[in-house]
Protein backbone atom coordinates (compact mmCIF):
# COMPACT_ATOMS: atom_id res chain seq x y z
CA UNK A 1 0.00 0.00 0.00
CA UNK A 2 2.68 2.47 1.07
CA UNK A 3 4.17 1.58 -2.46
CA UNK A 4 1.46 2.47 -4.05
CA UNK A 5 1.39 5.72 -2.50
CA UNK A 6 5.04 6.42 -3.22
CA UNK A 7 4.50 5.79 -7.02
CA UNK A 8 1.40 8.21 -7.04
CA UNK A 9 3.87 10.94 -5.37
CA UNK A 10 6.17 10.28 -7.78
CA UNK A 11 4.13 10.51 -10.48
CA UNK A 12 1.72 13.70 -9.78
CA UNK A 13 5.40 15.25 -8.92
CA UNK A 14 6.83 14.22 -12.45
CA UNK A 15 4.00 15.86 -13.84
CA UNK A 16 4.58 19.13 -12.19
CA UNK A 17 7.76 19.48 -13.49
CA UNK A 18 6.51 18.67 -16.94
CA UNK A 19 3.83 20.81 -16.57
CA UNK A 20 6.63 24.14 -15.34
CA UNK A 21 9.34 23.09 -18.84
CA UNK A 22 6.45 23.61 -20.92
CA UNK A 23 6.89 27.02 -22.96
CA UNK A 24 4.15 29.46 -21.94
CA UNK A 25 2.21 30.65 -25.36
CA UNK A 26 0.73 33.84 -25.13
CA UNK A 27 -2.28 34.02 -27.80
CA UNK A 28 -3.96 37.08 -28.74
CA UNK A 29 -6.60 37.81 -31.81
CA UNK A 30 -6.40 40.57 -33.31
CA UNK A 31 -9.37 41.40 -35.47
CA UNK A 32 -8.41 44.23 -38.29
CA UNK A 33 -12.04 46.17 -38.34
CA UNK A 34 -11.67 48.25 -42.46
CA UNK A 35 -9.66 48.38 -45.70
CA UNK A 36 -6.63 50.07 -44.13
CA UNK A 37 -6.04 48.97 -40.44
CA UNK A 38 -3.29 48.85 -37.69
CA UNK A 39 -2.39 47.77 -34.37
CA UNK A 40 0.60 48.31 -31.96
CA UNK A 41 1.15 46.77 -28.66
CA UNK A 42 4.16 47.45 -26.05
CA UNK A 43 4.70 43.41 -24.55
CA UNK A 44 7.43 41.61 -23.34
CA UNK A 45 8.73 37.73 -23.18
CA UNK A 46 10.79 35.76 -20.84
CA UNK A 47 12.73 32.89 -21.06
CA UNK A 48 10.77 30.16 -23.50
CA UNK A 49 7.71 32.04 -23.35
CA UNK A 50 6.32 32.94 -26.84
CA UNK A 51 3.27 35.34 -27.84
CA UNK A 52 1.18 34.81 -30.89
CA UNK A 53 -0.94 37.31 -32.53
CA UNK A 54 -3.52 35.81 -34.83
CA UNK A 55 -5.99 37.71 -37.09
CA UNK A 56 -7.63 36.55 -40.36
CA UNK A 57 -6.71 38.07 -44.14
CA UNK A 58 -7.35 37.55 -47.86
CA UNK A 59 -5.52 36.66 -50.95
CA UNK A 60 -3.80 40.12 -52.08
CA UNK A 61 -4.17 41.73 -48.65
CA UNK A 62 -0.73 44.12 -47.81
CA UNK A 63 0.76 43.21 -44.22
CA UNK A 64 3.62 44.84 -43.06
CA UNK A 65 4.78 43.80 -39.70
CA UNK A 66 7.42 46.26 -38.00
CA UNK A 67 9.70 44.46 -34.28
CA UNK A 68 11.56 46.92 -31.75
CA UNK A 69 12.84 44.48 -29.36
CA UNK A 70 15.28 45.88 -26.28
CA UNK A 71 16.73 42.17 -26.95
CA UNK A 72 19.04 41.66 -30.21
CA UNK A 73 17.79 37.60 -29.60
CA UNK A 74 14.01 38.29 -30.32
CA UNK A 75 12.34 37.58 -33.62
CA UNK A 76 9.60 37.27 -34.95
CA UNK A 77 8.09 34.51 -37.65
CA UNK A 78 5.14 34.88 -40.07
CA UNK A 79 3.19 31.80 -40.22
CA UNK A 80 0.04 30.81 -42.14
CA UNK A 81 -2.04 28.14 -40.67
CA UNK A 82 -1.53 25.07 -42.76
CA UNK A 83 1.47 25.70 -43.83
CA UNK A 84 4.68 23.95 -43.74
CA UNK A 85 7.59 26.13 -43.38
CA UNK A 86 7.10 30.04 -41.96
CA UNK A 87 6.54 32.92 -44.51
CA UNK A 88 9.16 34.66 -42.33
CA UNK A 89 11.48 34.37 -40.42
CA UNK A 90 12.72 36.74 -38.53
CA UNK A 91 16.50 35.92 -37.41
CA UNK A 92 17.12 35.05 -40.91
CA UNK A 93 15.29 37.98 -42.44
CA UNK A 94 15.29 41.02 -39.61
CA UNK A 95 12.66 42.60 -38.01
CA UNK A 96 10.56 44.33 -41.26
CA UNK A 97 8.16 42.52 -43.18
CA UNK A 98 6.32 43.54 -46.16
CA UNK A 99 4.32 41.51 -48.71
CA UNK A 100 1.34 40.54 -50.19
CA UNK A 101 -0.25 37.50 -48.59
CA UNK A 102 -0.89 34.49 -50.58
CA UNK A 103 -4.16 33.23 -49.78
CA UNK A 104 -7.77 33.68 -47.79
CA UNK A 105 -6.87 31.86 -44.10
CA UNK A 106 -5.82 32.68 -40.74
CA UNK A 107 -2.11 33.84 -40.00
CA UNK A 108 -0.16 34.07 -37.10
CA UNK A 109 3.03 36.88 -36.03
CA UNK A 110 5.00 34.56 -33.50
CA UNK A 111 7.63 36.58 -31.20
CA UNK A 112 9.94 34.61 -29.38
CA UNK A 113 13.35 34.84 -28.14
CA UNK A 114 16.59 32.36 -29.72
CA UNK A 115 17.24 29.53 -27.87
CA UNK A 116 20.38 30.59 -25.81
CA UNK A 117 18.58 33.15 -24.69
CA UNK A 118 15.66 31.60 -23.46
CA UNK A 119 17.77 28.60 -21.64
CA UNK A 120 19.60 32.00 -19.93
CA UNK A 121 15.48 33.25 -19.22
CA UNK A 122 16.15 36.58 -20.34
CA UNK A 123 13.93 39.65 -20.93
CA UNK A 124 12.76 40.98 -24.36
CA UNK A 125 10.62 44.04 -24.26
CA UNK A 126 9.31 44.93 -27.32
CA UNK A 127 7.37 47.06 -29.72
CA UNK A 128 4.94 45.19 -32.33
CA UNK A 129 2.91 47.27 -34.91
CA UNK A 130 0.63 45.30 -37.73
CA UNK A 131 -0.41 47.22 -40.51
CA UNK A 132 -3.22 45.11 -42.97
CA UNK A 133 -3.94 47.00 -46.31
CA UNK A 134 -6.45 45.93 -49.06
CA UNK A 135 -4.44 46.09 -52.33
CA UNK A 136 -7.24 48.24 -54.10
CA UNK A 137 -7.05 50.59 -51.09
CA UNK A 138 -3.07 51.45 -51.69
CA UNK A 139 -4.37 52.19 -55.63
CA UNK A 140 -7.32 54.44 -54.83
CA UNK A 141 -4.62 56.81 -52.13
CA UNK A 142 -4.54 60.12 -53.95
CA UNK A 143 -1.20 60.76 -55.30
CA UNK A 144 1.19 62.93 -53.52
CA UNK A 145 1.70 65.77 -55.41
CA UNK A 146 3.41 68.83 -54.18
CA UNK A 147 5.68 72.32 -55.05
CA UNK A 148 7.64 74.03 -52.90
CA UNK A 149 9.58 77.42 -54.10
CA UNK A 150 12.08 79.28 -52.12
CA UNK A 151 13.86 82.43 -53.88
CA UNK A 152 12.56 81.71 -56.97
CA UNK A 153 13.51 77.89 -57.48
CA UNK A 154 10.20 75.94 -58.03
CA UNK A 155 11.26 72.09 -56.53
CA UNK A 156 8.14 70.12 -57.21
CA UNK A 157 7.42 66.23 -56.19
CA UNK A 158 4.79 63.88 -57.01
CA UNK A 159 4.35 60.10 -57.04
CA UNK A 160 3.41 57.92 -59.71
CA UNK A 161 2.50 53.85 -58.62
CA UNK A 162 3.84 51.64 -61.42
CA UNK A 163 1.71 48.11 -60.40
CA UNK A 164 3.41 46.78 -57.05
CA UNK A 165 5.88 50.03 -56.77
CA UNK A 166 5.63 53.51 -56.14
CA UNK A 167 8.25 56.01 -57.89
CA UNK A 168 9.02 59.63 -56.18
CA UNK A 169 9.63 61.80 -59.11
CA UNK A 170 11.62 65.41 -58.29
CA UNK A 171 11.64 68.01 -60.75
CA UNK A 172 13.20 71.29 -60.20
CA UNK A 173 12.98 74.72 -62.23
CA UNK A 174 15.14 77.70 -61.90
CA UNK A 175 18.39 76.08 -60.79
CA UNK A 176 21.48 77.26 -62.68
CA UNK A 177 23.52 73.89 -63.37
CA UNK A 178 21.04 71.13 -63.78
CA UNK A 179 17.00 70.82 -63.95
CA UNK A 180 17.19 66.75 -64.70
CA UNK A 181 13.90 65.49 -63.75
CA UNK A 182 15.23 62.69 -60.96
CA UNK A 183 12.77 59.25 -60.86
CA UNK A 184 13.66 57.28 -57.58
CA UNK A 185 11.65 54.14 -56.74
CA UNK A 186 10.73 53.39 -53.37
CA UNK A 187 12.73 50.29 -51.43
CA UNK A 188 9.89 47.57 -51.24
CA UNK A 189 10.11 43.79 -50.42
CA UNK A 190 8.68 41.17 -51.28
CA UNK A 191 8.57 37.37 -50.51
CA UNK A 192 8.26 34.12 -52.94
CA UNK A 193 5.14 31.80 -51.40
CA UNK A 194 6.84 28.42 -52.32
CA UNK A 195 10.30 30.09 -50.47
CA UNK A 196 10.73 30.87 -46.82
CA UNK A 197 13.53 32.46 -47.04
CA UNK A 198 13.18 34.05 -50.83
CA UNK A 199 13.42 37.52 -50.54
CA UNK A 200 13.94 40.74 -52.73
CA UNK A 201 14.38 44.55 -51.87
CA UNK A 202 14.00 46.87 -54.40
CA UNK A 203 17.08 49.69 -53.97
CA UNK A 204 16.53 53.08 -55.06
CA UNK A 205 16.94 54.20 -58.66
CA UNK A 206 16.00 50.98 -59.64
CA UNK A 207 12.41 49.68 -61.85
CA UNK A 208 10.13 47.40 -61.48
CA UNK A 209 11.27 44.67 -64.43
CA UNK A 210 14.89 44.94 -62.65
CA UNK A 211 13.58 44.14 -59.42
CA UNK A 212 11.25 41.35 -60.31
CA UNK A 213 11.51 39.24 -63.70
CA UNK A 214 8.31 39.32 -65.05
CA UNK A 215 6.99 42.67 -63.99
CA UNK A 216 7.42 44.85 -67.28
CA UNK A 217 6.91 48.06 -64.87
CA UNK A 218 9.11 50.83 -65.62
CA UNK A 219 8.47 55.22 -65.00
CA UNK A 220 8.90 57.71 -67.46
Amino acid sequence: MKSWIAAALAALISLSVHAADAPTVRVEPIAFTTSVDSVQRKQSIKGDQTAQYRFNAKAGQILTVDFKPSNTSAYFNLLAKGADYALFNGSIMGNHFLGTLPSDGEYTVQVYLMRNAARRNEVANYELSLRLVNGDAISRQPPFDQTLELQGIAFHVSTEQCRWQTHFAHRSQGLEIDNTVIIQASAVRWYAPKSPISTTTVPLNSTCSLARPGAACRAN
